[in-house]
């Protein structure tokens, strides 16, 4: 994989990430002011969450192990 294709993996994968994060404000902001607390939500954006730091470290780590990642 080119560098190009190597830094839109990242991207997206940040992007996810963050998309997740503010999901779970969101969870949190509705469960203090409105006092909705939406478990089947929060379990389900927690599994995504775990699901894809677990498949980006994974992907770091062949990518590292196959000498595509640069240090610095």
């Amino acid at each position: 994989m080119s560098d190009y294709v190597n830094k839109q993996i990242q991207k997206q994968h940040y992007l996810i990430v963050f998309y997740l994060l503010a999901i779970l404000i969101y969870i949190a902001f509705f469960a203090w002011r409105e006092k909705i607390f939406m478990l089947g939500f929060l379990i389900s954006t927690l599994f995504a969450l775990f699901y894809q730091i677990r498949f980006w470290f994974k992907i770091k780590k062949s990518l590292k192990l196959n000498g595509l990642v640069q240090k610095g």
